[in-house]
């Protein structure tokens, strides 16, 4: 968010490649997180995080209030939060059986 609100200290031509660079970031986060087969809650904040390079990226190339992506990212936070809570009370749960390798049955 710092280099958003301060987009006037980027130079031109740099600002240019950024929305790109950005994009590529969080799409090699959601690679890396689809390849994650140990650690699920590191899955998890992989694809948050794409999110938040996606939200910025996308506010270098539109113009729009940032409110707009402070709504956004308000609810991938909520959501990323509750599910790293309840991927908590798995792995307390199911100690032995928590990754991603194989499908244990965590259905109630």
């Amino acid at each position: 968010m710092l280099l958003y609100f301060n987009q006037g200290v980027i130079p031109e031509t740099s600002q240019y490649f950024m929305p790109g660079l950005f994009g590529f970031l969080g799409l090699m986060m959601v690679f890396k997180a689809f390849s994650e087969r140990n650690h699920p809650r590191l899955a998890l904040m992989l694809v948050m995080a794409n999110h938040f390079w996606i939200a910025l990226a996308v506010s270098f190339n539109e113009t729009f209030d940032y409110k707009q992506t402070l709504i956004y990212l308000s609810g991938v936070v909520l959501a990323g939060g509750t599910g790293y809570w309840i991927l908590n009370r798995l792995r307390k749960k199911e100690k032995d059986h928590f990754d991603l390798n194989q499908y244990y049955g965590h259905v109630y």
